[in-house]
């Protein structure tokens, strides 16, 4: 049973979304009557903006997974730990085409990138995003505000009582996160939830432990 549960997550859409349209340019017109059109200086060049980061599908080489839209790397032991693979991750998401997994992502709401789970244990790792800018009505949240709506609903969720703690910060792969730790009592399950952006994703890093020390020893896990 605290395997079951442990791989339990809970998903909270933000705010449904909303159809915005951008305001037409006014039409040019080259009338006789016209006025002349006046020499007008040049104006100082704006720097350039970096190129906003695209989103990419995470990778697997042998038992190390590496994100770099997320800037995270993961390396898995040997013993216990299964990896979905991108076809049970194209069915948790509802897409068709395993194939074209990438391209499906980008246009969803809420992106499962990452899952593994160690039999013996009951441990698993998730690594999602939620695209934002796909969501206009949320797409100002802070991540304070991220974590305090995640917070009330897990404290309302009835099937489980979880209990939270206090957000702290947490530096992982050199990417600072706010984390959300939380425990279920009856299950003796700890589960951390670390929430950072990037670009108009928010990184969600789903860490599920059973006991005292699993979720250092998860953390472990990443390079530093």
């Amino acid at each position: 049973m605290k395997k079951t549960v442990a791989w339990f997550i809970v998903l909270l859409l933000l705010l449904s979304l909303t159809a915005c349209s951008a305001p037409q340019s006014p039409m040019i017109t080259h009338d006789a009557d016209a006025p002349e059109a006046t020499e007008v200086p040049a104006a100082e060049p704006e720097p350039t903006a970096e190129p906003e980061k695209r989103f990419s599908h995470g990778t697997w080489n042998g038992r190390t997974f590496t994100s770099d839209y997320a800037g995270l790397t993961l390396t898995l032991p040997d013993d216990g730990w299964t990896i979905a693979s991108d076809e049970e991750l194209a069915e948790i998401m509802d897409i068709d085409d395993a194939n074209l997994l990438e391209q499906a992502m980008i246009r969803l709401t809420n992106i499962t990138d990452m899952q593994v789970q160690n039999a013996n244990t009951g441990a698993s790792i998730i690594l999602m995003f939620e695209n934002l800018a796909l969501n206009p009505a949320a797409k100002d949240i802070t991540v304070e505000e991220y974590a305090g709506i995640l917070a009330d609903g897990l404290m309302e969720y009835e099937d489980y009582t979880y209990t939270v703690d206090e957000t702290t910060t947490v530096t992982l792969c050199g990417k600072e996160y706010l984390a959300l730790p939380t425990h279920v009592a009856e299950y003796d399950l700890d589960q951390t939830y670390l929430m950072r952006y990037e670009g108009d994703m928010m990184v969600d890093l789903i860490l599920t432990g059973m006991g005292d020390g699993s979720i250092d020893e998860l953390l472990a896990m990443f390079a530093n």
